[in-house]
């Protein structure tokens, strides 16, 4: 069998000194931060699309039977 490189670790821990528990809640910060702006963002898109749908379906011809 081929011996294995050990892969080289592509994240780094900046704050070494820092605590565990500091660095998990920094990150759920940055997570709950992330999710506010996305789920922003998808709200603001979809106020902006509701008067583009409404436009569009005036604007189809009816087929009359």
């Amino acid at each position: 069998e081929l011996a294995r490189a050990p892969r080289p670790k592509l994240l780094r821990r900046v704050d070494v000194e820092v605590e565990d528990g500091a660095q998990k809640q920094r990150g759920r910060n940055l997570l709950g931060s992330l999710v506010a702006h996305l789920s922003s963002a998808q709200q603001r898109l979809q106020v902006d699309q509701t008067p583009r749908r409404a436009a569009a379906a005036a604007k189809k011809p009816q087929l009359s039977k």
